[in-house]
């Protein structure tokens, strides 16, 4: 799956995204909410088992402006045929970026992302 808006292109991650990757998990302020900070093997090992599987758990949100990666978003099926899970991890300097970053995730003009994935 490959999706742009406005700011973001969001894509399948690849193994080069790893460095830049770490850079936001392993930063104690953006995963507050989530689960403590990753170690480079953790996030190693996330980006193989879930940005590089196939299908993707998770993809890259990737800065159209610079080529830098802003973060991750998890979208995939999860209980049912029509059940997503579907969230972000944004580095602290991309914060601005999370709604325009899932908008063609989420219904309405652009949204249901998931037929892509058909």
């Amino acid at each position: 799956m490959r999706l742009e808006t406005e700011r973001l292109l969001i894509r399948p991650f690849v193994p080069e995204d790893e460095a830049p990757l770490f850079r936001a998990l392993s930063d104690p302020e953006v995963m507050r909410f989530l689960e403590p900070p990753f170690s480079r093997e953790q996030t190693a090992a996330f980006l193989r088992e879930a940005g590089l599987s196939r299908p993707p758990l998770i993809y890259a949100l990737e800065q159209k402006d610079n080529g830098r990666l802003a973060g991750s978003c998890i979208f995939h099926p999860y209980d049912g045929p029509e059940e997503y899970e579907l969230g972000w991890v944004l580095r602290r300097d991309c914060r601005a970026l999370r709604e325009k970053s899932l908008r063609p995730l989420l219904p309405g003009p652009g949204g249901w992302a998931w037929k892509a994935l058909s």
